[in-house]
C-alpha cells in the first residue's frame, strides 16, 4: 500500500471514530499530499455547513460532515458518497438530506454535482422511480390535472472550495 493511501484510510478511521478523535489539519495534509479529483477538498455550502469530500477508491468519494448549522449533527459524520460519471468535472451524489433527533444523518437525496472552474460545485435534484397519475384513471370529464411549480432558477445550491484554495489541473479518475 502506498505511503498517501495509508495517510487517507489512517485519516478517515479518525473521522469515523469520532468527534473526540477528528483533526481537520491532518485531513489538509492528506489532501495536499496527493493529486485530487476537483470534486476533493474541504467545501462550504450555501446553508452554512462545512463538508470535506476525499477520494476512497478510483471513481469514489466520500463525504464527510466537518461542521453544520445544525448541532445535533456530529462533525466526522459520513453524509454521503459522490461516484465519478463520465463527463469530465461531473459527479453523482448521494447525500443526506434530514437530520433525526438523535443526530444521525437520513433521507438520503440523488443529485448531480458539476464543479466550475471558479471553485464552485452545483447541485443539482434528481428523482429516479415511478410515477402513477391517478387523474388518468377517472372519467374524461373529471381529468384535469394540478401540477406543482417551481419556478427557482437551478444551480444555485452547491458549495464553495475552501481547500485546497485553488486547485491547478485536478487529477481526474478514469472511469471505464
Amino acid at each position: 500500500m502506498k505511503l498517501p493511501a495509508a495517510l487517507t484510510l489512517l485519516v478517515w478511521g479518525i473521522i469515523s471514530a469520532g468527534a473526540s478523535t477528528f483533526d481537520v489539519d491532518s485531513l489538509k495534509t492528506v489532501l495536499s499530499q496527493r493529486p485530487l479529483a476537483s470534486i476533493e477538498g474541504i467545501w462550504q455550502w450555501t446553508d452554512g455547513a462545512t463538508m470535506a469530500i476525499s477520494r476512497v477508491s478510483p471513481g469514489v468519494c466520500r463525504i464527510v460532515m466537518l461542521d453544520s448549522p445544525d448541532l445535533r449533527v456530529v462533525p466526522g459524520a459520513i453524509a454521503g458518497q459522490a461516484t465519478a460519471t463520465t463527463s469530465a468535472d461531473t459527479w453523482d451524489i448521494t447525500l443526506a438530506t434530514r437530520v433525526d433527533n438523535s443526530g444521525a444523518l437520513t433521507k438520503h437525496g440523488r443529485f448531480t454535482a458539476r464543479v466550475d472552474d471558479n471553485g464552485t460545485l452545483k447541485l443539482e435534484p434528481y428523482k429516479v422511480g415511478y410515477k402513477w397519475n391517478w387523474w388518468r384513471a377517472l372519467p374524461h370529464l373529471f381529468r384535469f390535472r394540478v401540477e406543482k411549480v417551481n419556478t427557482r432558477p437551478s444551480g444555485l445550491d452547491g458549495g464553495t472550495r475552501i481547500f485546497p484554495p485553488n486547485l491547478t489541473n485536478p487529477h481526474e479518475p478514469i472511469v471505464l
